[in-house]
């Protein structure tokens, strides 16, 4: 055995052994999204969002959303998510539900996608996609997946992921890194990406947010990502129920000329999705009073509970409806 054969291989143990501790570290650090409701992360989707069998009975929600779906105090338990999964198990005691909280900060309609497809390996008995009009802009198409704050684009290389996304999607957002395909099998990667974006300070959150949200981000909703958000849904689940949901707003922080855009969502959306099967489009922009926001999207412990039992019944009329 040649010094340069023995030496590679040296090197190929040495990063087995790296890989395999790694693994065991993040598996230790990042829970499973059925483990908990809590989500504070932009890192390690790939393990998070794992598929994972259940028993039968054990039912699962997937939630789909934004940074609303985060709150950092109270372990989580404060959230929305937590508050509708403990009522949803007040009212079916026969089961155990399981709500898997996929929300991501500064998430955008590409990550959501992936997300999407993502869901098809879960098999889940209902999936909620809470938004709103900017995850939707039109703008949104002259980005690509690797802008993103999170690592969801690590997931749009996993063949069960990749196979439900459509070759418009992977050309728009230029789903063709070979960085991206080592990521999304390789933890060490995944360490080194999270280590490099920390450094460049590219998952570090805006200071400020403004004062009053003008119009001129909110215009130009795109009927373009909506109809392959649910293409997508649809390509890996063709009968579970999606519940579609305008989120709670702020109205004091919108200019008057701002406002009409955000309203215009739930009736574009809705519109767009009239007749479809096993869809409900739902509107709880004004739920949330304005004085339990602390910006114009993000809600305190109040606001959480007000949507959560807004929610709850909309929710058990889905999952009371046979497939």
């Amino acid at each position: 055995m040649t010094p340069l054969v023995r030496a590679s291989l040296s090197a190929c143990l040495v990063l087995s052994l790296a890989e395999g501790a790694a693994r065991v570290g993040v598996r230790a650090a990042a829970p499973h999204c059925y483990d908990t409701t809590r989500n504070l992360r932009e890192g390690y989707w790939a393990q998070y969002t794992a598929p994972r069998k259940r028993r039968p009975d054990q039912r699962l929600i997937i939630l789909i959303t934004n940074s609303q779906g985060r709150m950092r105090r109270g372990g989580g338990l404060d959230a929305y998510p937590a508050r509708l999964q403990q009522q949803l198990a007040q009212w079916d005691p026969q089961h155990e539900y399981l709500l898997a909280n996929w929300a991501m900060t500064g998430g955008n309609l590409a990550e959501m996608i992936v997300l999407a497809a993502r869901a098809a390996a879960h098999r889940p008995d209902a999936v909620l996609l809470v938004t709103y009009t900017r995850n939707f802009r039109e703008d949104q198409t002259r980005r690509t997946l690797e802008e993103s704050w999170s690592d969801v684009s690590h997931l749009a290389y996993l063949p069960e992921v990749r196979r439900h996304l459509s070759p418009w999607f992977l050309e728009q957002f230029q789903v063709r890194s070979p960085r991206g395909w080592l990521a999304a099998r390789s933890v060490l990667v995944q360490l080194h990406e999270r280590f490099v974006s920390l450094v460049k300070g590219q998952t570090v959150r805006p200071g400020g947010r403004p004062a009053l949200i003008t119009a001129e981000p909110w215009t130009g909703m795109s009927s373009r990502l909506l109809d392959e958000f649910y293409r997508t849904f649809r390509h890996g689940l063709p009968t579970t129920p999606l519940v579609i949901v305008s989120m709670p707003l702020n109205p004091v922080r919108f200019t008057p000329e701002s406002w009409p855009n955000i309203l215009a969502f739930f009736p574009k959306a809705q519109g767009r999705l009239a007749g479809e099967p096993r869809v409900a489009v739902l509107d709880a922009t004004g739920i949330v009073e304005t004085r339990h926001f602390s910006d114009d999207t993000h809600v305190g412990t109040e606001g959480h509970d007000q949507f959560a039992r807004w929610l709850f019944p909309r929710v058990a009329a889905v999952l009371e409806t046979p497939s």
